[in-house]
């Protein structure tokens, strides 16, 4: 690399090339995530040294607006594991985050000073609801962009991530980043370069589900037991008239059923085909009668008293889970959560249209 300024006749190599150490590139690229390929910094969360259960802390972690994941590993090529270890070291990141609950990349989130959703707030287009569940789904499923970012990328590695991209699903995507810097009179000077695009141009499949299609997946998955009391639940909510809501996710489904009251959406749970029911709490602290912290309490009693379910008290403003194994123990048990379910809305059925609207 030769670099020369306006009032230079020759080229001449920069006062300062590479990294002084891992944590220059790190920090880089937190400041400026569109450097990442498929991300635009615009619209993403990003956090440094996120720590990721029984792992360790992942270097740069990034979530855009349509919940999708990017995990970054950096590395110096002085560093003997950019030869192997790095694949692992990111590999095994992956594996931490993967079939986390979205609470739990909240609190990570939170624990380095920073808010998930916050980012996306101001925008119009944006759909809170419709993002949780998708970073829910790419956690439950492990669908996350796998970046290694490094100053000078070897051919070893770069072999490497061809192979593994050309040999694996779809929904793991590793790529490596280079970038080369260099530093002369106050300029800097970036040369990125990415390799194994190609994996994360494909883009990623969506389907609509629907009843049949939502409990033969449940079935495959986790039996019969728990498809039958998905089909139960689902009932349950005809019965009540609610609207049904079916997710669009590539590889799990949702079922929300939704109560339209005062004009308002008011959605107590999700049923997912990895065989949970995830609570709402979180959405209903802006949703009179719930708005009132005692409500909800009362709420998260009613199902701590089903047998085998306990969310802890502190996730009154939560997303907690319940797993529909639990309640296709016994027919009390899903009895019991249908009856918590009822109490629920004739709670919200209380509301009139004047007190929703203050």
């Amino acid at each position: 690399m030769l670099v020369r300024s306006a009032n230079d006749r020759d080229w001449r190599s920069p006062e300062t090339r590479g990294y002084e150490d891992e944590a220059k590139l790190r920090d880089l690229i937190a400041a400026s995530p569109s450097l990442l390929p498929g991300v635009d910094e615009r619209r993403v969360a990003v956090v440094t040294e996120l720590r990721v259960p029984s792992v360790g802390k992942a270097d740069v972690v990034v979530v855009d607006a349509d919940g999708e994941i990017t995990i970054v590993e950096c590395k110096l090529e002085k560093n003997p594991e950019i030869r192997r270890w790095v694949i692992g070291q990111v590999f095994s990141y992956a594996g931490g985050l993967w079939q986390l609950g979205y609470d739990d990349l909240e609190r990570a989130f939170a624990a380095r000073n920073a808010k998930l959703s916050a980012p996306f707030t101001k925008n119009s287009d944006w759909d809170e609801m419709t993002f949780r569940d998708a970073v829910a789904e790419g956690l439950a499923k492990g669908s996350f962009r796998l970046v290694i970012a490094v100053d000078d990328i070897t051919d070893e590695l770069k072999q490497t991530v061809l192979y593994i991209n050309r040999h694996t699903v779809a929904e793991v995507r590793l790529l490596a980043l280079e970038l080369r810097y260099a530093d002369h009179e106050g300029v800097e000077i970036l040369l990125p370069e990415v390799y194994g695009e190609e994996s994360a141009d494909e883009p990623r499949a969506a389907r609509q589900w629907d009843e049949p299609s939502f409990l033969r997946k449940l079935g495959e998955k986790h039996g019969k037991a728990e498809a039958q009391v998905a089909r139960q639940v689902i009932e349950w909510a005809r019965v009540q008239q609610l609207r049904f809501k079916w997710g669009t996710g590539a590889k799990d489904g949702s079922f929300i059923p939704v109560l339209d009251h005062a004009d308002r959406e008011y959605f107590p749970f999700a049923l997912w085909t990895y065989g949970k029911a995830e609570m709402k709490f979180g959405y209903l602290v802006a949703r009179p009668p719930f708005d009132d912290e005692g409500l909800r309490r009362e709420f998260l009693r009613r199902l701590n008293e089903i047998a085998g379910v306990s969310i802890p008290e502190d996730e009154i403003e939560g997303f907690p889970n319940i797993r529909l194994a639990e309640l296709a123990a016994s027919t009390e048990a899903l009895d019991s959560f249908k009856g918590t379910l009822d109490w629920f809305c004739e709670t919200v059925r209380g509301v009139q249209g004047d007190h929703a609207d203050d």
